[in-house]
């Protein structure tokens, strides 16, 4: 058996959490959120890929067209799936966003 080494991956912090506001097709402000659950979500463990929006409609079916729109407002970067991509310094090379740093055996 192999001994793992030890290495740091740098990720955008928009993979611990994360959020925006989307207005609604009658023109209610909804908040899709990223990440760690809230509220009434966390009680339900409703999810749409780590996804959750206040609107009435994921409330209740758990999925809505929020998500879909605020999702490419969503950096996401993580290195270990962009190995091309390099940061520099404290900075996330997509979107400019603060970096963390987690430890990957390799």
């Amino acid at each position: 058996m192999h001994d793992l080494t030890l290495m740091t991956a740098s990720v955008c912090d928009s993979n611990r959490e994360w959020q925006t506001t989307v207005q609604g097709s009658k023109g209610a402000v909804y908040t899709v959120r990223f990440g760690r659950l809230f509220g009434r979500d966390a009680e339900r463990s409703r999810v749409q890929c780590d996804y959750t929006c206040t609107c009435p409609g994921f409330q209740h079916h758990g999925h809505c067209k929020h998500i879909e729109v605020a999702k490419p407002g969503h950096c996401g970067w993580n290195a270990a799936f962009d190995p091309g991509l390099t940061p520099e310094g404290d900075g996330c090379p997509d979107c400019g966003g603060p970096l963390y740093h987690v430890p990957v055996g390799v």
